[in-house]
Parts: C-alpha cells; structure tokens; sequence
C-alpha cells in the first residue's frame, strides 16, 4: 500500500512537472517579446534596376512592405528578399526620419519596419527612398496610396528628390504592371543611357560605348503612361493621395538671442583686430623682400583687406554670422602674409611656426575635449568646436606631409596658408565654446549616442549612394573628396567615442554627399533650392516650438540666404541649407527623447491565443505642459480617485484627440482590470511541445531514479 501510495505521487509529481513546464516556457516568450499598441501596415510597389556583376540588367518591380508601430523606440527593421546593396538598408532609417518630421511625429516614438521582395537577384541602390517615405507617411497621415502611381526618387535628409539612375528601364517595368503616372526627380526628364555600339571593321568588331538621351516624357506617353518631374516629398504625396501637405510660404524664423548675438559680433571685431596687425606688420616686413617674393605677400594682404571690408559691410546689415565668416578669412589671409614675410627673411621661423600651430592645436584638444554638455547650448557648443578642432588637425597633418615637398615659392606659399588656417581653425573651436554661455534647458544626454548611430548611418548611406552614382557616369564632382574627408572624420570620432565630433561631423558629410550627387546631376537645380530652403525653415522652427534655440541652424541660415541670390554659388547655398536643416533636426530629436513614452502595454496578435485577466492598482504623480495625442481604442472598467471626486466610468472608449492642458500636478489612483492577449504563435507551440517533451522526460527520469533506490533499499 506504501508504495503504491509512493507511486501515485510520483506520478501526480510527473503530471505537475509536465504542464508547469511549458507554462513557464510560454512566460519566457512572452516576457521578451514586444509590446505595442498599435500596428499599422501598407504595401507599395517600387520600380528598381537589378545588378550582377555591377552590370546593370533591367528594370524590374519590387513589392514594399511597410508597417509602423507604437510606441516605439526609433528602431528601423529592413530585411530583403532575395538580396539588395547595403545602402538601400541605411535608406530606410532615412526615410522613417523624414516621414515622422514630415508628419510632426516623435521619429524616437516608433518602430518600422520595411520590408523589400522582389524576384530579381539583387535590387542595387537607395533609389526607393522616396517610396519609402511617401508609404510611411501614409501611415502616419492614415491615407490611402494609388496603386496605379508608382515613382523613383533618392530621398535627402532635407526632404527633397535626389537623382537617380536607370529611369527608362524602371519606367518600362512600370508600365508593364499598369502604372498610369509615373514620379521621377525634377531635372531628370533627358536622361543619358548607356548605348553598346560595334562597328565592323577588316578582321573583326570595334566596339565602343557611348551615351544617348532619352525623353522620358515621350517615353512614357509611348507607353501610356504620364512621367511627371516631383522635386520633394510633399509634391510626391499629392499624386499617390490627392493631399495636399505643402509647406506654407511664409514661415517665421525666431531670432538668435542677444547673448549669441553678441558672442559672434565679438568673433568679429577680435579677426578684424588680429587680422589688421598681421597686415601692418607683413607690410613692414615687405618692404625689405625683392619681387616677385613681395607680389605674392601683397596679394595676401590685398584679400585680408577685401574680407575684412565685407565683414564691417555685413555687420551694419546685421548678418552677423556672415561677418564672422569674413573677418576670420580676413584673419587667414594676413596671418599667410605675415608668416611668409618672416619666413623669407628668416629660414628658421618655418619650424618656429610650425611648433607653434602644434602647440595651439594641442591645447585646443585639451580645452575642447574636457568639456561636456548638460545644456542645448553646450551642446551646440561643442558639436561646432569639436568638428573645428578635428578639422584644424586634420589640415596641420597635411601641411607636415607638403613640408617635404616643397620645391618652389609657390609651394611655400601653399603650406604657410594651411597651417595659419589650422591655427585659426583651432582658435575658432575655442571660440564656439563661448556659445555654451547662452541660456537654454536641459537635454537628455542618454540620446546622444542613439543620434550620433543614426547620423552616421545615414552618413555612410548617403556617401555609399554618391560612390555608386560616381562610378555609373565615370567622373568625381568637387564635393566628393570633401564628403570623404567628413565621413572618415564621423567614422574616427565615433570609434574614439566623441559621440559630440561624430554628430557635428556626420552631418557635414551627409550636406557634402547630398551636394556632391547634385553637382553630378545640375538638374532642376532652381526647383532643389526652393525645396531645400522651405524644409530648413520649417526644420528650424519645429526644432524652436518644442523649445529648442537652433543656434547653428540660424547662423547656417544666414550664410545660405547669403549666397542664394548669386547663381555660381547654388552648391554653397544648398550646403548651407542642408546643414542648418540637419542641426535643427537634432536639436528637436534631443528634445522629443526626453519625452517619456506610455506605459500601457498591449501585445499585437494574431490567434490562436491565450488570455488572462490581471488585476491592478497604480498610484501615480502627473505633470503636464505639452500636447498629448491618443491614436488608439481601449475599453477597461476603472474607479480614479483624485484630492476632489470620485468618478467611476464604466466602457470608456478613448479615440484620438488633441488638446492643450496647462501645467498641472494630479496624484492619480487607478484600479483596472484588463485582458492581457499572449500570443501562440508557431514558435510559441514549438516551444509548448518542447516543454511538454522535457517536462514528460524529466518526469521519467525522476521516476526511475526513485524505483532504483527504492529497489536497492529493499
């Protein structure tokens, strides 16, 4: 009776074991999975060129997946089916970034997710960027998208259409599907394609490639289909909705406090008095040197004075950056002139002037490097000074390696003008640590790192994509070496963890790289400039509205409203544009991270699926002071109890809303029942079945350690 009562034990024993088992099995699932509120989901299709070997195939159409959730964290999920080139994977960050902007949403606030199919082997290039874009936006905007519109567009930081590659056979493919309108970047209706001729000749074949242009309007009304020339987002977006989300034409800047204000005129008048000194001491000097020595010192002198006149013009007109910007090149210039001179009449001042540029560089790192950010200001602070630092280093080493070199006046001339530019370079870092003086709140340091990721993401991104365009048309624009240069700086700073440099440094690649693709191009390049300037001025108050003083953006602002009106200049102007448009981006990135997100939790998911019910009692102290959007349903019976009433509401159905609430504390009681859904998913019933298996195994094993001992006791 003993041991039968023994085994019935066990066996109650093994029972136990066998269901606990995958119980805890399906809480350990459950625990990492996540939890979001909502989903939503779209599909697009996308017109692409397909790639082997580097040789350009044909077109094909690819299907886009895209789904948003909230909320989330700012992380971007792409996968590709069956392969693309990397620079399509960093496209879609860059994409999620501009949809949420675009849609004045807290890109931090939610997780996308993208996915690419296609039939074809692999797809090359970030050329569905801007479908991308316009299916994430629709999601944000809750819009239906036409099928029979499809496009092919580079998507910029700055919201516009870059060029792309490959627009015939893309729109071939297009057509075959049924598309009716046809989205390509502005500027781009003659395209050049690639045209493999052989002539005979005695014995055989020459064969030579040569480029001929193709209209792709015409092309298109062959096909039956209407190719129109999008040059942003917002114009892309009308044709796949029938909305209309265009800029307003006349947004208000703020203005730059009267304590940045009079840090930069103090830049001013401190270049114009050094720069004035270098110039009556390199005048005096002159006059002991023969030509043509003394010409090349004289033309110093002569560009000092010019600069140093634009710079007093620019500050009665009250551009104020701009005169810093003059008055420092003024300082470059009679700072060249000086030191030539000296080095002239005296061989060994070359090493002395050396020494002393490594020397300002050095304390500069130690200044610049020791100093840390709590504050907007010092943010801002030390994203410029560390970039400036980094580049008067990086210009101090080249001009040591041209100090081997040099075999004529001309190159002397050369490298006494880069290293006084280092060592003004230098001198200006220590200068923007001036602008951490300016009064703003707090910023959310924990962000930094997650904006420098992403930042050199999308830096890597938009340098890969001006690579590959580079070697499509076989010739280097003026800005890619400058691209470069940032992008390697970005890289070094990041592994070095200067999360600071990597940002500052980031954001000049993607301006240059941008830049650099449009010089390439020189397509609707009066259409870019219109796009680029509305983006960087809403880009520039958003950042403002949420409390933010962009004190880079506006100085940027400045120098590109500057250079707008002169034709030449239309790469300076968009450079500008696209670098005050990327630091108030940042700035107001660094302001929605200390926003916290809601703490309800809801798991997504598809049956089967298994419920509870769970019981709980929360107390909680609120402040408020900013707009609050609810985009979800929910129904759940709760008694809140505050300081003056009672209220017991029974089935409240919250739905989206948007209010204003002045600053107001509330200690808040809640007592809520909800239903809590856990998915059983395949992986979740595998997991099921191998608890089960383990709990049965164990309870087996268990059994017959039991019977043994029993047996060598008897």
């Amino acid at each position: 009776m003993i041991l039968a009562s023994a085994y019935k034990s066990l066996i109650a024993i093994i029972l136990l074991i066998s269901m606990v088992s995958p119980l805890l099995t399906v809480i350990a699932v459950t625990e990492t999975s996540t939890s979001y509120i909502w989903i939503k989901s779209t599909h697009i299709k996308v017109p692409a060129v397909t790639t082997i070997g580097g040789e350009e195939e044909g077109g094909v159409v690819a299907d886009l997946y895209v789904s948003i959730a909230y909320p989330g964290n700012g992380i971007v999920y792409f996968s590709a089916e069956p392969l693309t080139e990397l620079d399509t994977q960093a496209t879609a960050r860059i994409a999620a970034l501009i949809a949420a902007t675009i849609a004045g949403k807290s890109f931090n606030s939610y997780d996308y997710f993208i996915r690419m199919k296609s039939s074809s082997l692999i797809i090359g290039g970030p050329s569905a960027g801007g479908a991308m874009t316009i299916a994430l936006l629709s999601l944000f905007l809750n819009k239906t998208l036409r099928p029979d519109v499809m496009m092919t567009g580079m998507i910029c930081p700055d919201g516009s259409i870059g060029p792309v590659g490959g627009i015939p056979a893309k729109l071939k493919a297009a057509a075959e599907v049924g598309t009716k309108v046809f989205l390509i970047p502005i500027g781009q209706r003659v395209v050049y394609v690639r045209k493999i001729v052989r002539e005979p000749i005695p014995g055989g074949y020459l064969v030579r490639t040569e480029y001929v242009p193709v209209d792709v309007v015409e092309l298109g009304k062959q096909l039956n289909v209407t190719v129109v020339e999008v040059a942003s987002i917002r114009e892309a977006f009308y044709y796949f909705t029938g909305m209309n989300i265009s800029l307003p034409s006349g947004i208000t800047l703020p203005q730059l406090p009267s304590e940045a204000i009079n840090i930069v005129i103090s830049w001013t008048h401190s270049y114009l008095t050094r720069s004035e000194d270098a110039r009556k001491q390199a005048l005096e000097l002159a006059k002991k040197i023969p030509y043509p020595v003394r010409y090349i010192i004289e033309r110093h002198i002569n560009k000092s004075l010019d600069y140093a006149e634009r710079a007093s013009s620019s500050l009665l007109s009250k551009m104020y950056y701009e005169a810093a910007s003059y008055a420092f090149t003024s300082y470059i210039e009679g700072l060249t002139a000086l030191e030539y001179a000296e080095v002239y009449l005296d061989d060994s001042r070359l090493t002395e002037f050396v020494n002393e540029v490594n020397n300002t560089i050095i304390a500069t790192r130690y200044i610049v490097m020791a100093s840390k950010a709590e504050t907007f200001s010092e943010f801002e602070a030390l994203l410029a000074a560390r970039y400036r630092y980094y580049l008067s280093e990086l210009i101090f080493n080249e001009s040591i390696n041209m100090l081997k070199k040099v075999t004529s006046w001309s190159d002397l001339d050369k490298l006494i003008y880069m290293l006084a530019f280092a060592k003004a370079r230098a001198d200006s870092a220590k200068q923007w640590l001036l602008m951490s003086r300016v009064s703003t709140s707090m910023i959310n340091s924990q962000a930094v790192k997650d904006i420098a990721e992403s930042l050199l993401a999308m830096a890597k991104s938009s340098f890969s994509y001006l690579e590959t365009l580079v070697s499509d048309i076989g010739s280097k624009p003026s800005s890619y070496d400058e691209a470069l240069m940032n992008v390697d700086l970005a890289m070094k700073a990041f592994s070095n963890n200067d999360t600071y440099g990597s940002i500052a440094a980031s954001i000049h690649a993607v301006a240059s790289s941008v830049v650099a693709i449009h010089e390439l191009f020189k397509t609707g390049i009066g259409g870019i400039i219109q796009v680029v300037e509305k983006e960087t001025k809403a880009s520039i108050r958003d950042a403002f509205d949420v409390g933010a003083i962009p004190l880079i953006a506006l100085n940027y602002m400045e120098l590109a409203e500057a250079h707008k009106g002169i034709e030449e200049d239309w790469a300076t102007t968009i450079y500008y544009y696209m670098l005050a448009s990327l630091h108030a981006q940042v700035l107001k990135a660094l302001v929605e991270a200390s926003i916290p997100k809601p703490q309800v939790g809801i798991t997504i998911t598809a049956l089967p699926t298994v419920t509870i019910i769970h019981r709980e009692t929360v107390t909680v102290t609120v402040t408020r002071t900013s707009y609050v959007n609810i985009t979800h349903t929910i129904e759940k019976n709760i008694t809140k109890t505050t300081t003056a009433t009672t209220v017991t509401t029974t089935a409240i159905t919250t739905t989206e809303t948007k209010e204003k609430t002045a600053t107001v504390t509330v200690t808040e009681t809640h007592t809520a029942e909800k239903t809590i859904t856990i998915p059983v998913t395949t992986t979740t019933l595998n997991n099921l079945i191998l608890g089960l298996l383990l709990g049965l195994a164990l309870g087996v094993i268990i059994t017959a350690i039991i019977v043994v001992i029993r047996a060598k006791i008897r």
